[in-house]
């Protein structure tokens, strides 16, 4: 969770920085995003919880998508019997919110690559 607390807003900042309009600068580098952004509004906060909140559909969404492979697949047609089934059968940690530890390792070199890609590519293109 720690992860995608300190990258999510790295991801937020680059995205910010990289559809800035050609002319119409309204960062002038990271730091200054950063400052620009949370000094107007509080998103960490809005962002930790809104990971945590979807994840058991994101969970529910990958089972659905396994369809006919998992022996159970007639019990999750839809959304609200697959949440119900996986809820009934393994709970809420080992359930709904199964591999989200993992799912957070995994956006630490996630945004590590797409922050460095980023910066690699905004000088390649003369963009600073």
């Amino acid at each position: 969770m720690t992860a995608v607390i300190c990258t999510y807003p790295l991801d937020m900042v680059r995205v910010r920085l990289a559809f800035q309009v050609k002319g119409e600068h309204t960062y002038t580098g990271i730091i200054h995003a950063f400052k620009t952004i949370y000094a107007k509004r509080l998103d960490a906060y809005y962002i930790r919880n809104g990971s945590i909140c979807s994840y058991p559909f994101d969970v529910t969404r990958r089972r659905m998508q396994l369809g006919t492979v998992l022996p159970e697949f007639e019990k999750c047609l839809t959304m609200r019997e697959t949440m119900k089934y996986v809820y009934g059968h393994h709970g809420i940690r080992k359930g709904l919110y199964r591999g989200l530890s993992l799912n957070y390792i995994r956006c630490v070199p996630s945004q590590a690559v797409a922050f460095t890609t980023y910066e690699l590519m905004k000088q390649f293109f003369h963009l600073n």
